[in-house]
């Protein structure tokens, strides 16, 4: 797990853990879930739990989370629908639906994003490829670029390469 940053901790946001910081390093369990409950209307709970989960050798409680909590959630690995889950669950040859379909959104996301970057540069021949993989037709302006990327490149061959095409194409029509 990367180091989370630590910008959040000068934050002037009021924290019950700055009120009566003994509670939030008691080893009493009713100490730690008194700590653990306030955590849960404080502000920067997301940021401090991060940092919490971050640091293994961290005592204490937190962003709501015991040192114990704390071990078992990283013990259990990467949530699904996010990339290391899903890689953990490919390493493993495991199949988990969450993460197939978390994953197919961020391959479609990826896509669109890379289609307007063709588009941006008046329709290419990737442009058109990319419909393809999005299950659609081609807008017209990928569609002409295509075709004439190919006419180019049929162009541009020697014309021995293009007879013995014509041939085979007329020998397979007949």
């Amino acid at each position: 797990m990367t180091n989370p940053t630590t910008e959040w901790m000068s934050s002037p946001a009021p924290r019950p853990c700055r009120t009566t910081p003994d509670v939030w390093f008691s080893k009493a369990r009713k100490d730690q879930l008194a700590a653990a409950a306030a955590c849960s209307s404080c502000s920067l709970l997301t940021p401090c739990r991060s940092y919490g989960l971050a640091d293994p050798a961290l005592l204490g409680v937190w962003g709501g989370l015991t040192e114990t909590e704390r071990r078992k959630y990283r013990a259990r690995g990467p949530e699904c629908r996010t990339n290391r889950g899903y890689l953990r669950h490919r390493a493993k040859k495991e199949t988990c639906r969450a993460c197939e379909e978390w994953r197919a959104e961020q391959v479609q996301e990826a896509r669109r994003e890379r289609l307007a970057e063709e588009h941006a540069k008046g329709g290419t021949r990737t442009g058109a490829r990319i419909h393809g993989r999005l299950g659609e037709a081609p807008c017209t302006a990928c569609s002409t670029a295509a075709y004439r990327e190919r006419q180019a490149e049929w162009a541009a061959r020697p014309a021995s390469q293009k007879t013995r095409r014509a041939a085979r194409i007329q020998t397979d029509a007949a």
